[in-house]
């Protein structure tokens, strides 16, 4: 009698694998038709319209899943009492990845392919949804919900040591600071980084160091101008200046994420995380375009390394408390609203030292303290350099007065902000009362701009290596509560900033978080398969090895497919103020449209860009009141700037305007570009009004 073998791990493997492939083409079927069918059933035109297909056809796919995985790919015997939540828990995870994937695509990739039919885009945004989901849900079944007797005796003993006292090993680290250098450098030689609030933050810096009070913006005054400002006073131009400001703490956060990942899950796991964070897109962008993102979520990371050192309750832990203390004051002076992060930091820290036996009071009390005193002096040297309390410390406010952000629906946002006949009586209009009731009312439209922006902002396949660390290892980090402060640094900004006016930039904890987490992830996947396979060590490391490459080829790949999109946006700025320069007088006002258009193109100009042009129904209104404004100015010309692009999303009333010259209006230049459309920039003669 012949005694069958047992099946290889690998062949085991080989066989789900083509098993869950088979299930996922019939489910990708039944997606796809029933996706299909919707929507040209009902033609929707909202984004919640196409979530809502979405998650119908992903929710009826999920169901054909589960009869078809446990009894056939993973035959499990025990399918129903045990599995059946484990199940719905990931089938609803790979239905947001689904959706979320799927609308992202759908918005952005319409306006880089215009002459492509919606019946492509929808197929191939759907197309590219499900295999994500697909990678998602096949680990989630694997790992969580099926044989989890056999992965549960596996993950308990898998564990990720941390390193209490480690310090940073500069042999592996300079390499990698180096590495992250120069592809920062290569991405500023050849994409233009100079856009949007990057832009205004210069501006802002400028003023300080001229000392031009009246033409500072106060809604962009934080402790970050005063940091850009140094770059300026010693000499830098605004360019360069703009570049420095966020390339210096691009390069600097990698020091407490080298830290942290080392105390959380060793030395080998922080080299792996650096190095998904030098070369990871985001991370690359937000280095150099002058946004204060990068300045203050630094701080902000050397803040979760000190409190997380000082979960410990280790008594001679003067440094992490110093850290801890200066990163959480930086992060407020910066943005103001975070101060509820940092009152919740300080909550689970107090209620972690109480579960651990231990008195918090002291280390809040410094922590407070060293605020309180930073604080104070931040204020009092506002007023000393301004004579004016007004711009110390609450000027950069969160728009919670705004109907709706400008990001979700540009033409509300613009005639609320530049109208200024309806919108300014509207914000003199909110009270309390309204705002709250404004602040609930945003919250749907915020969580569907989240799905929609979410995959663009993590931008990487790094998630699903993180899902892997609390599925493959049990024991992680030195003490039980280690990782709270980075979990709470990732999940506060779905919690918090849907009730404000949400900008996907917001997101940069779960971006730095899922970095951290994915290094982990990594190493638990490679113990895995060696406990799994029983192999020698060399199995793991080059299995370790395959990994980092696949992930390093595809950041540098998605690095290139972002660099190429931010030029095919933004490129035209540079021109158009350089012919600003060449043929229009240095004393004429330029107006133009608001939100980042005008800002780009005259910072280019080296001019000012007094203010956005208002809002307006008609071309008539808009001659008036730009004549109104520039008669305080001068006897030239205003002349403003027409953005076709900007018009189709905020101002479709003045469509009309770059078709045909109205009277009082001259053409001077026009330009087109074949991303951004027509750019007409006109002279106004506003004698007529006197």
């Amino acid at each position: 009698m012949v005694t069958p073998t047992k099946a290889s791990p690998f062949a085991r493997l080989g066989r789900q694998l083509a098993r869950f492939g088979l299930v996922g083409a019939s489910n990708t079927g039944i997606d796809f038709i029933i996706t299909n069918l919707l929507f040209f059933l009902f033609l929707p035109k909202t984004s919640s319209a196409l979530f809502a297909i979405s998650a119908v056809a992903c929710t009826v796919a999920a169901a054909n899943s589960y009869l078809l995985n446990s009894r056939w790919t993973f035959q499990s015997k025990n399918s129903t009492p045990v599995h059946i939540p484990r199940f719905a828990a990931v089938a609803v995870l790979g239905l947001l990845v689904n959706s979320s994937v799927f609308m992202s695509l759908l918005a952005t990739l319409p306006p880089m392919f215009p002459d492509l039919e919606s019946f492509y885009l929808v197929n191939f945004a759907k197309l590219v949804g499900v295999a994500v989901a697909l990678s998602v849900t096949f680990l989630g079944y694997r790992l969580g919900v099926f044989d989890v007797d056999d992965i549960a005796a596996i993950r308990a003993s898998v564990t990720l040591q941390g390193v209490e006292r480690g310090g940073i090993d500069w042999r592996a680290l300079l390499p990698l600071l180096l590495l992250a250098l120069v592809v920062r450098l290569l991405y500023l030689n050849f994409v233009p980084v100079v856009y949007g609030d990057g832009v205004t933050y210069a501006a802002a810096a400028r003023e300080l160091v001229a000392n031009n009070i009246a033409l500072l913006d106060v809604f962009w005054h934080s402790l970050f101008d005063f940091w850009e400002a140094i770059f300026i006073a010693v000499g830098m131009s605004a360019y360069a200046a703009l570049v420095t400001s966020t390339l210096i703490p691009g390069l600097l956060i990698l020091l407490p994420i080298y830290l942290l990942t080392q105390r959380l899950y060793g030395s080998r796991a922080a080299w792996i995380a650096v190095l998904f964070t030098a070369l990871h897109p985001r991370m690359i962008e937000y280095s150099l375009n002058g946004y204060g993102e990068m300045f203050f979520f630094c701080a902000a990371m050397w803040a979760l390394w000190g409190i997380t050192c000082l979960m410990s309750h280790l008594r001679k832990q003067k440094r992490p408390l110093i850290v801890a203390s200066i990163g959480l004051l930086v992060l407020f002076l910066c943005r103001n609203e975070l101060l509820v992060f940092i009152v919740l930091i300080l909550f689970l820290f107090a209620y972690c030292q109480y579960k651990q036996g231990f008195s918090p009071w002291s280390t809040i009390a410094v922590i407070l303290l060293t605020m309180l005193v930073g604080t104070l002096f931040y204020m009092q040297s506002s007023v000393m350099l301004w004579g004016d309390g007004e711009y110390g410390l609450f000027a950069k406010s969160t728009n919670l007065e705004k109907p709706i952000s400008e990001s979700i629906d540009m033409h509300v946002g613009a005639k609320f902000t530049y109208d200024y006949d309806d919108g300014r009586k509207a914000e003199a209009d909110i009270s309390m009362s309204t705002l709250g009731l404004r602040m609930l009312e945003r919250w749907p439209d915020n969580i569907n701009y989240l799905v929609v922006k979410f995959p663009g902002m993590l931008m990487s396949p790094l998630f699903i290596i993180a899902l892997l660390l609390p599925m493959l290892a049990g024991r992680r980090a030195l003490y039980r509560y280690d990782e709270w402060p980075l979990l709470t640094f990732m999940v506060f900004p779905l919690l918090f900033y849907p009730f404000l006016n949400f900008e996907p930039r917001m997101l940069f904890p779960i971006v730095i978080a899922i970095n951290i987490f994915a290094a982990g992830g990594v190493l638990a996947l490679v113990a895995f398969i060696q406990k799994k396979t029983g192999s020698e060590k060399i199995m793991g490391m080059k299995a370790e090895t395959l990994l980092l490459m696949v992930m390093v080829i595809l950041l540098l790949l998605l690095t290139v497919l972002l660099g190429w999109n931010s030029w095919e946006k933004r490129y035209y700025h540079r021109q158009v103020g350089d012919w600003v320069n060449q043929h229009i007088a240095s004393d004429t006002y330029i107006y133009g449209d608001g939100f980042g258009y005008i800002s780009n193109t005259m910072f280019w100009t080296n001019r000012r860009s007094y203010e956005a042009r208002p809002w307006a129904s008609t071309a008539k209104k808009l001659r008036l009141r730009i004549c109104a404004l520039n008669k305080k100015r001068g006897d030239s010309p205003p002349v403003v700037i027409f953005y076709e692009s900007f018009l189709k999303k905020a101002n479709p009333e003045l469509l009309p305007l770059l078709d045909q010259t109205p009277p009082a209006y001259r053409l001077i230049k026009a330009f087109y570009f074949s991303r951004s459309g027509r750019i007409q920039l006109l002279a106004l003669q506003c004698q007529h009004d006197q």
